[in-house]
């Protein structure tokens, strides 16, 4: 009796572990918008999330900073500092433009467009 319940829980665990398994790669891959997948892909340099869609956006203009490895970017029409630490060593850009992730005047990522 036992040696069939623990069979049984193993066989419901293997089950929920299937089903969720393809309950993710629906949600990433069926009709589901690749820029926003893209945008949550981005990670800060604490290792969680940047943002969302809403979080992000093209910069309107960027220049290397005062500061190594930083930029300044023209984002939602303010000038803002990008320290070194925020900047994503990226090359899968879909945009085309250098991307700033932040909320309010927070930043929390940027990438540089794509080379080639």
């Amino acid at each position: 009796m036992r040696l069939i319940l623990v069979l049984s829980v193993a066989t419901l665990a293997g089950a929920i572990m299937v089903i969720t398994a393809m309950v993710v790669h629906a949600s990433a891959h069926d009709g589901e918008d690749p820029l926003a997948v893209w945008y949550r892909s981005l990670k800060t340099d604490i290792g969680g999330s940047c943002c969302t869609a809403a979080d992000c956006g093209p910069v309107d203009d960027y220049a290397p900073s005062a500061v190594p490895g930083g930029y300044l970017a023209k984002f939602r029409g303010r000038w803002l500092e990008v320290p070194p630490s925020k900047v994503l060593p990226r090359s899968d850009n879909p945009t085309g433009k250098a991307v700033l992730c932040g909320r309010e005047l927070q930043i929390l990522c940027f990438v540089l467009p794509s080379q080639g």
